[in-house]
């Protein structure tokens, strides 16, 4: 659920801000997500109106990550390099600074491969209802 705001927040994150082996994806404000990748970043553009419930997914095959918003590929971008899926894991903190994200976060789904559009466009359907998406 975007709760408005214009400063980046954390979502998810395996590792630490800025170390080899990190991933992130935040919010930045209602117009930008950032998807994190071994020190490198990409900003991607969206639109979310504060109050609604939104999906996001990322996916991520041989070094291309893809960005979803409800089952809309909103971006693509080649970011290389090994995600250290051994370290911290934290939903909805910031690991640096202690800094909490300003929403909901009712659903994470992890998995050990990259999903297809397809599989992105699956679970989008198998949820939108509980949300109030369409």
């Amino acid at each position: 659920n975007n709760s408005g705001g214009g400063d980046y927040q954390r979502v998810f994150t395996i590792g630490i801000f800025a170390s080899a082996g990190n991933f992130q994806f935040e919010r930045g404000g209602s117009d930008r997500v950032v998807v994190h990748i071994n020190n490198s970043f990409v900003v991607y553009s969206t639109t979310n109106t504060s109050g609604n419930w939104y999906n996001f997914t990322v996916t991520r095959t041989s070094g291309v990550v893809n960005v979803y918003n409800n089952a809309v590929n909103i971006g693509s971008s080649t970011q290389s390099g090994t995600i250290n899926n051994t370290d911290n894991i934290q939903i909805g903190r910031d690991s640096t600074y202690a800094v909490y994200f300003n929403g909901k976060i009712p659903v994470i789904h992890l998995y050990n491969r990259s999903l297809s559009s397809q599989e992105v466009l699956q679970n989008y359907n198998a949820l939108k209802s509980r949300f109030g998406l369409s």
